[in-house]
């Protein structure tokens, strides 16, 4: 089995019969983990299915809510084929995570789409080959957790502040990360990879 990270996870146990199940499938997976007021999130183009023309998921003043998002549960099988797109877009002007606002920007193209379960049996989509596309995210750092809270432990330095600690500071940082670029990382998720 390949340790790969998971994409979308599904309440179904196959890949939908359709393009027309398939973005009602995505729909209401995305639904119960964000709150995007009276508008749909998922348009799927169909070609000839399983092969798309586009996925394209928009989660504009999309909430997360209070606490960080869960993780997608592991896959528990072998990844098997599932899906070729040729367009695939996920945007978010802004996404509200704990908050804060990020801007949010995921483009490819001829994206092949794998399909495994999880360990309660639910498929769960994964995202496995794509043979361009660029990833984007902006966060103000007022919205950066720390804000100016002293740190608790020894990684910020005694009478510190947590932004100190992470090397994040007023004017904008860019972070190579592979074709896409970064703009400022969540504190929270700096704490692990220091330990």
């Amino acid at each position: 089995m390949e340790n790969s990270p998971s994409m979308f996870p599904l309440r179904a146990r196959s890949l939908p019969p359709d393009a027309q199940a398939l973005r009602d499938a995505l729909e209401e997976s995305l639904s119960q983990l964000v709150t995007r007021p009276g508008q749909e999130m998922v348009a799927v183009e169909d070609r000839d299915y399983p092969e798309l023309a586009a996925i394209r998921i928009s989660l504009h003043e999309a909430q997360l809510g209070d606490r960080p998002p869960n993780r997608p549960p592991p896959v528990a099988g072998a990844i098997e084929p599932a899906l070729q797109v040729e367009h695939f877009e996920l945007t978010g002007r802004p996404v509200r995570i704990q908050g804060a606002a990020i801007e949010l920007s995921c483009v490819a193209s001829d994206v092949q789409i794998g399909q495994a379960p999880d360990r309660d049996g639910n498929l769960v989509l994964l995202l496995r080959k794509a043979t361009n596309g660029t990833l984007k995210a902006a966060v103000s750092v007022a919205d950066l957790s720390g804000g100016g809270d002293r740190v608790r432990d020894s990684l910020g330095g005694l009478g510190r502040d947590q932004r100190d600690r992470d090397r994040l500071w007023a004017q904008s940082e860019r972070l190579d990360c592979g074709r896409g670029r970064l703009d400022a990382v969540f504190a929270v998720d700096m704490e692990a990879v220091r330990r």
